[in-house]
């Protein structure tokens, strides 16, 4: 029942992150860093907040919301937005792969 309820809690972390954003995912199943997303540009590597330039901040947006996989962190800090979340998966398969060793098969 355990490997059950980790895989679900899995499914759950994914499908929220896909649906809401991988920062809302970040918010409910880890402890996000307070402060603002800054978006990673793709092509300079400098990091662009709201705050500081909000047109390009808006633009680099507008490509992730349009499908590009452009990389987001957590002002102030080195943590990249959805790797709380995928911190949070990767223990809960560690945990059901350690329920799974204690499964006993009486097979045939």
């Amino acid at each position: 029942m355990q490997i059950v309820k980790e895989g679900i809690k899995n499914e759950s972390a994914d499908w929220i992150a896909g649906v809401a954003g991988k920062d809302a995912a970040d918010w409910l199943f880890g402890d996000q860093p307070e402060g603002a997303i800054e978006i990673i540009d793709p092509e300079t590597k400098e990091r662009v907040s709201f705050k500081e330039d909000p047109d390009k901040w808006k633009n680099l947006s507008g490509r992730i919301a349009a499908g590009e996989d452009i990389e987001m962190a957590y002002e102030g800090t080195e943590t990249k937005v959805g790797s709380i979340v995928d911190d949070f998966m990767i223990e809960n398969f560690e945990k059901a792969a350690e329920e799974q060793k204690k499964l006993k098969y009486g097979g045939l």
